[in-house]
């Protein structure tokens, strides 16, 4: 859907060959090949939850561009990850617009 709107995804996040080139497993370690533009993180489970909130506080996580910029947010997954249909794809767009739009100047 983020494809469709025209927020494709960096060369090296493509997964092209891959079975599912939905998400591919990324150790703490390879962080830098998730940055981009902007980036957007969920995780499912407590345990998950865990694992992000190590990685996120972490020195590497600190170094990326769109981290710095403060274009890195934590998303819903119901919503992003297992939301299915217009709600969810709604949901989604809405906040796609409200991390993407600069704040009114005033």
């Amino acid at each position: 859907m983020l494809n469709d709107i025209g927020l494709g995804r960096p060369q090296g996040q493509l997964l092209e060959g891959a079975e599912d080139r939905r998400f591919a497993p990324l150790s703490p370690e390879r962080i830098g090949e998730a940055d981009g533009d902007f980036i957007f993180v969920s995780a499912f489970g407590a345990k998950a939850a865990a694992a992000q909130a190590k990685v996120t506080a972490g020195p590497l996580w600190q170094r990326l561009d769109a981290v710095k910029a403060g274009h890195a947010k934590v998303v819903d997954d119901e919503t992003w990850m297992t939301g299915i249909g217009v709600t969810a794809a709604g949901k989604i767009l809405d906040d796609v617009q409200k991390y993407l739009t600069p704040p009114a100047k005033g």
